[in-house]
């Protein structure tokens, strides 16, 4: 499986490389007041103006510190940032190690950064719609 590899904190998250649109480094984010915490603010890509989410609380673990990357993937209703702690990288993912720990995670597979969690954004982005 081909996958976007995208770092937060000291681990590494996967999504299929399917849905990813473009990668962006030191993205302009407005803050949205009343936005909810997983809402880092808003960006303009190309004309779309793209939610930026911190995707260490989207995924129940530590929100990240700073952003100095975004992964950009088209899903759903529209396109969505995902908050990277480093540059986002492309790999075909190996072997599968186990079952994710986390909700939103559906495995863990080996890759040459070492152990990542493959998400399930679907199902994770679903849950903030509601």
């Amino acid at each position: 499986m081909r996958a976007l590899l995208i770092p937060v904190a000291e681990d590494w998250y996967a999504v299929p490389l399917g849905g990813v649109w473009m990668v962006l480094a030191e993205p302009r984010v407005t803050r949205v007041p009343s936005a909810p915490a997983v809402v880092l603010g808003l960006t303009n890509v190309r004309g779309e103006v793209v939610p930026v989410l911190d995707t260490g609380a989207l995924i129940g673990i530590t929100p990240l510190r700073s952003c100095p990357h975004v992964a950009v993937l088209r899903l759903g209703p529209g396109p969505v940032a995902l908050g990277a702690s480093a540059v986002p990288v492309v790999e075909t993912l190996g072997e599968e190690l186990g079952p994710s720990q986390l909700r939103s995670g559906t495995a863990r597979r080996r890759a040459e950064v070492g152990p990542v969690t493959v998400l399930d954004l679907a199902d994770t982005l679903a849950g903030i719609a509601r």
